[in-house]
């Protein structure tokens, strides 16, 4: 379902470059087609609720010392050592500027061959599309009830797009496929087989040459 200008809002302040912020902010920089990037600050804990509510495939309102952009979440960084989010790039959108998004797929519904010894592999979970701002889906539904026997597939062709939203992925790219559960099983039983390695012949030696390898031991 389409996602239209989200009521969402962040606030931020304009910082100096190279400063790091205060405890609680986190450095961060707005920029976009026609905006000079800026650095700026925001909070830490307002940014990640509505980074949890938001994500990357939604526009919010981020107001600037009382200038309004509005933007998505085009990058992030973590610490490497907390894994805590330590700098955003926020991406501003102009008005009928079309963008490209990865959107994050929803997998709905229980697939049937589940139930006739098949497993599901999902190949993706996002697609990268490219719309205008108004048309940016928050997700994208992937019916699983189509996966009816061992060998279905559901294709980048399959998925329900709304008009203006066009996928940058190729129609035939799988999305969703399908295997015999049984398959799997057999490959891990063979491979828990023990090997005989004394009954490997090295490429290009005889059994002459082993029978007198032996005879000297």
């Amino acid at each position: 379902m389409p996602n239209t200008m989200s009521n969402l809002s962040l606030t931020a302040t304009k910082r100096i470059k190279k400063t790091k912020g205060e405890v609680g902010t986190l450095p961060s920089v707005v920029y976009g087609r026609h905006l000079e990037s800026l650095p700026i600050t925001i909070n830490t804990a307002a940014f990640k609720k509505l980074f949890d509510e938001a994500g990357e495939a939604t526009i919010f309102t981020l107001s600037v010392d009382g200038e309004d952009h509005d933007v998505l979440v085009h990058d992030f960084q973590r610490d490497p050592v907390s894994y805590e989010v330590s700098h955003v790039d926020f991406y501003a959108i102009e008005k009928g500027q079309k963008i490209t998004v990865s959107v994050p797929l929803e997998f709905i519904g229980i697939a049937p061959v589940e139930d006739n010894d098949g497993q599901v592999i999902k190949v993706l979970h996002e697609l990268e599309v490219e719309c205008e701002p108004k048309d940016l889906p928050s997700h994208i539904d992937v019916d699983m009830t189509v996966l009816q026997n061992i060998g279905d597939s559901i294709h980048v062709s399959d998925l329900k797009l709304a008009d203006g939203v066009d996928p940058k992925l190729d129609p035939e790219e799988v999305v969703v496929t399908t295997s015999e559960v049984k398959a799997v099983e057999e490959v891990e039983e063979e491979s828990d087989t023990e090997i005989d390695l004394s009954a490997i012949t090295v490429e290009g030696e005889s059994k002459d040459e082993e029978a007198e390898e032996d005879s000297t031991e």
